[in-house]
């Protein structure tokens, strides 16, 4: 509060300041999970693309040994993945309920501000009155 009155404008450009920040987040951590979700798909397509073929000698042995510790491998990566997918989802909807809560806040700041100029106006008509009211008065009690 300054001079008696509320600053409105300040208050509605911090408000905003803060969606804005919140908006911005909400993009990058959009593009994180982007970037997770597309790692996971990769992974999931070279796991479809591993074959286990029995053989009965022992190259194929050691072939398929490698393709167990390769699909072992994935899947480890895929787990990690899938975390990180988790957290940054968890991360998403707690800015998604910010974001909310600014749009909130910004309505509030607007709506105050709009009844504060419409109160004024009306102490300001309501003062006019008084005046030329007064001045009638006045004028008409010197007659």
């Amino acid at each position: 509060m300054k001079g008696g009155r509320y600053n409105t404008h300040n208050m509605l450009r911090v408000v905003e300041a803060q969606y804005n920040s919140i908006q911005s987040e909400l993009k990058k951590i959009s593009q994180i999970e982007q970037r997770v979700r597309i790692e996971i798909l990769r992974i999931d397509s070279q796991l479809g693309d591993l074959l286990y073929l029995p053989g009965t000698t022992s190259i194929e042995y050691k072939f398929i040994g490698a393709e167990v510790l390769w699909r072992s491998r994935l899947s480890k990566q895929k787990r990690a993945l899938t975390l990180e997918l988790a957290k940054v989802l968890a991360k998403k909807t707690d800015l998604i309920l910010k974001l909310n809560h600014a749009h909130v806040k910004s309505d509030a700041v607007k709506l105050l501000a709009e009844r504060l100029a419409e109160t004024r106006r009306v102490q300001k008509r309501k003062r006019l009155e008084d005046v030329v009211s007064n001045q009638l008065a006045h004028h008409f009690a010197l007659r």
